[in-house]
């Protein structure tokens, strides 16, 4: 949206959850075409993957400790930066930011790993099958 303040022009809009605003435009053409621009550039963010980090830290917020809470909401900061834009994140993606973490501290590249992992729960769906003896087997 492109209005007048004042004597001069601005102009003011919002992308993905974000405002990008400017002003001190001196004709409204000029206001138009830098808003153009702004939009142009203006990066798309992944919303798929802002949606599964915001679900997982309310399940991590629930069921977790504050600390476990706030390591992840930190990793999960930094990887929007690094992955908000792009369209989708590939296998190599993940494994090439680990290499990276992984040259200033191993430790710490599998504690990301660990951050990220979604676990599967630890008892099966499946009723357990018996075997003779009364113990459980798991298939």
């Amino acid at each position: 949206m492109v209005e007048k303040h004042g004597n001069k022009w601005r102009y003011d809009f919002l992308k993905d959850g974000t405002r990008y605003r400017a002003g001190g435009f001196r004709s409204k053409a000029e206001a138009i075409e830098a808003e153009a621009r702004a939009r142009a550039g203006a990066k798309s963010i992944n919303t798929d993957l802002l949606k599964l980090m915001n679900s997982r830290l309310e399940d991590i917020q629930i069921r977790r400790t504050k600390l476990h809470f706030w390591e992840n909401n930190k990793l999960f900061k930094e990887l929007m930066q690094r992955w908000g834009n792009l369209p989708k994140i590939t296998t190599d993606d993940v494994e090439k930011y680990l290499n990276e973490i992984a040259k200033k501290s191993k430790p710490m590249a599998n504690k990301y790993l660990r951050l990220v992992s979604i676990r599967k729960p630890p008892f099966s769906s499946k009723p357990p099958v018996y075997c003779q003896g009364g113990r459980s087997a798991v298939r």
